[in-house]
């Protein structure tokens, strides 16, 4: 099992953020899926999340051999995510992203560093309300030299939701844009991305349970045809226990995670399977509180 298969099954996990163009634009999926979820009312100070393979010995699943990062999240004395950094499995620094927050818990800008930890990218937001994320209004993204490259602007519904989005380049022309679309619940149920030429690129739609829980997304080409959708089911945490991907070629894939869990009530090792049976790999989080 390759290193790939667990990041990209990370991809599809539902992000923490919605819509994610406009809530996490430097932050990779492995910091802000499913993976990085804490338990309300506890406090982590340190989360360290490994990936392993899995070993079926038969009566049990084994953790097998270290994947090629570490990942390893922060939190400052707000109890909000401050830093976000990748490491090799010897202990040396592949990048690392920082966060600064306003008074209210508000992110206001972020960094990405590289292996020398000298800046690659940063950008700074402003809202329309400070303490409230979803009244971002625009964002700036400079590069290393705090040159200008891309502003994004965010235009609200009537009820205060991103209803589109769009990235201009230093010289103002567009890169590409987004529309949304909500249900009464303030529910995102679909994003279109536009690209410069104002052309449809793709479209995801998004269905929610009653408690407000994602139960599939369904993506799509530009022409409007189906090329995957992805279902999936809870436990009562919240905590992902399964998920299916039905593929355009007719083709499934099914998945089921299995966790163990801290004092707290943090799960601390997932195992995911393929299928009903075939363990394909684990996700260890150390968490420090």
């Amino acid at each position: 099992m390759k290193r790939t298969l667990a990041l990209l099954f990370v991809l599809f996990l539902p992000s923490l953020f919605a819509p994610r163009a406009v809530s996490a634009p430097l932050l990779p999926e492995e910091y802000t899926s499913e993976v990085a979820m804490i338990k309300p009312g506890t406090y982590p100070k340190l989360m360290v999340i490994k990936y392993f393979d899995a070993i079926d010995k038969g009566l049990e699943v084994a953790v097998g051999a270290p994947q090629e990062s570490v990942y390893e999240i922060r939190y400052n004395e707000q109890h909000l995510p401050y830093r976000f950094s990748e490491y090799t499995t010897s202990g040396d620094l592949k990048e690392q992203y920082d966060r600064t927050y306003n008074t209210n818990g508000v992110v206001t800008a972020e960094t990405k560093r590289g292996a020398d930890r000298y800046v690659k990218i940063s950008s700074e937001y402003t809202y329309e309300n400070p303490k409230q994320a979803k009244t971002m209004r625009s964002q700036k993204i400079y590069n290393g030299d705090k040159n200008l490259m891309y502003t994004e602007t965010y235009q609200p519904d009537k009820k205060g939701n991103i209803s589109s989005s769009r990235r201009v380049n230093a010289k103002g022309e567009v890169v590409y844009s987004y529309e949304y679309a909500y249900d009464d619940h303030n529910n995102l149920i679909r994003e279109t991305r536009i690209n410069d030429k104002g052309n449809k690129v793709s479209e995801q739609e998004h269905e929610y349970g009653d408690h407000k829980e994602l139960l599939s997304d369904n993506v799509y080409n530009a022409q409007g045809k189906l090329r995957f959708r992805n279902e999936y089911t809870y436990n009562d945490k919240g905590e992902m226990t399964g998920m299916t991907i039905s593929n355009a070629d007719g083709t499934m894939e099914v998945y089921r995670m299995q966790y163990e869990y801290d004092p707290q009530g943090n799960w601390i090792r997932q195992t995911t399977y393929k299928g009903s049976k075939i363990p394909v790999f684990i996700i260890v989080r150390d968490i420090e509180y």
